[in-house]
This record gives C-alpha cells, sequence and structure tokens, in this order.
C-alpha cells in the first residue's frame, strides 16, 4: 500500500491557514519617523508592504517630480491622507516614472500622504 499524497484541498487548506495569518496583522504598509508640529506624519519607515508611504506638498495641474525608494517603476497609487479636497492624477503614458521617480498631477495645491506601490 502507498502513503496518500496531499491533495488538492489540504494544499489550498494550507495556503489559506497561511495567507489567513499575514492578514491577521502580519502586514503593514509603514509607520511614522517624523511628525511636523501639528502631529502629522512627515517620514514614513517602508515595512513590509511592497510599497512606500510618501508626503508631498503638490502644486495644481504642474507636473510634481517626487522620488521614491521602491527601486523599481510603481504601478499605482492611492492618497491616504490631504489637507484639501484633491485628485491625484497621471498622463497614463508613466512619462517621468523610474525606479527613483514618479510624475503626478493633483487638480488642486494641497499637501498629501500617499502610498505608491
Amino acid at each position: 500500500m502507498q502513503p496518500s499524497k496531499p491533495g488538492v484541498t489540504t494544499d489550498n487548506l494550507l495556503q489559506h491557514v497561511s495567507v489567513a495569518k499575514v492578514l491577521s496583522g502580519n502586514v503593514s504598509l509603514g509607520s511614522a519617523l517624523k511628525y511636523d508640529a501639528n502631529k502629522v506624519p512627515t517620514i514614513f519607515a517602508q515595512d513590509n508592504g511592497d510599497g512606500q508611504l510618501i508626503r508631498h506638498v503638490f502644486t495644481a495641474n504642474l507636473a510634481n517630480s517626487i522620488p521614491h525608494d521602491l527601486n523599481r517603476i510603481p504601478i499605482g497609487y492611492f492618497i491616504t491622507r490631504s489637507n484639501a479636497p484633491v485628485v491625484l492624477y497621471d498622463p497614463m503614458d508613466n512619462a517621468g516614472w523610474t525606479e527613483k521617480n514618479v510624475n503626478l498631477f493633483a487638480n488642486a495645491n494641497a499637501d498629501v500622504t500617499f502610498y505608491l506601490f
């Protein structure tokens, strides 16, 4: 008699348990290192998420070249905090997006924290 081999059900269970462990508190997008006078984070530590929190003061409708430490061309971003109603946008052709910088535009002057990934 041959020993039984784990099937798809067992393999999926192990995978789901592993994913659940990670998602139940072991993933962090970043943490604050420094704060301004209003106790708003200004500089962040990159934790184990594959992205970077960045705070930048945008000038409306002008290309804002923003340095990052991802060492790859990012694929997207989302706003995590802003001092004004604002929309970030890019020309969708990755112009100015490199392993070290991204070019983003804002529709208003704003102090924005965003997650670049």
